[in-house]
């Protein structure tokens, strides 16, 4: 896969200044093809591509319930299990990079620590976003197909779905601007930070 940068907001591209994209300029993402399979950077990049691709499932279903090529009963039977397989990997994708791996990242290079604080702030406003989801999901596998208010409801996840995409596809391309040249760096000196889990 070839892993190039497409910005969807000039504003946010803005956020990342070039000091905190010193490492990027010495492993750009023209290089990164070549990451080891075996290193954190390449499975970190192949993480944030399933939460893109799950993202992408999502909005397609929305997508095709707002023109009405589906209806009630297979939108709900499609993205249900969809939904929560995908929410609850970005919760426990976050949280270990909050807890874990953020935390390491400070230290082994203090000087993108003001990049980690706007990745933490994006989880924090995406969180918010993802609980509106969770509620939405919830409320919907609770209600039968012929309640009166199932297509509205549909129709309000649909909206929020669409909306949810593009923050969280910019802040995957933010965070691996920042995260990726780290890791294979370290990958490529054999002193990657404690791979506790995959990321």
């Amino acid at each position: 896969m070839t892993y190039s940068r497409v910005s969807n907001t000039q504003a946010r591209e803005e956020r990342l200044t070039p000091d905190l994209l010193a490492l990027h300029a010495l492993r750009p993402r023209g290089t990164w093809d070549s990451l080891p399979s075996g290193g954190l950077a390449h499975t970190w990049l192949a993480m944030h591509d399933s939460l893109r691709h799950g993202q992408a499932m999502l909005e397609r279903l929305a997508t095709h319930w707002q023109l009405k090529l589906i209806d009630a009963a297979r939108f709900r039977e499609q993205a249900l299990p969809l939904l929560q397989q995908h929410l609850g990997h970005l919760h426990g994708h976050h949280r270990l990079e909050d807890t874990h791996y953020f935390p390491q990242f400070r230290v082994m290079e203090p000087r993108i620590g003001s990049g980690i604080d706007l990745l933490e702030n994006d989880h924090e406003s995406l969180h918010r976003a993802i609980d509106v989801l969770e509620e939405l999901t919830r409320r919907l596998a609770s209600l039968g197909l012929d309640d009166p208010e199932t297509s509205a409801l549909i129709q309000k996840l649909a909206g929020a779905l669409h909306r949810f995409g593009p923050e969280m596809r910019q802040h995957l391309l933010d965070e691996e601007d920042l995260v990726i040249p780290l890791l294979a760096i370290a990958d490529n000196h054999n002193t990657p930070p404690d791979n506790k889990e995959s990321a």
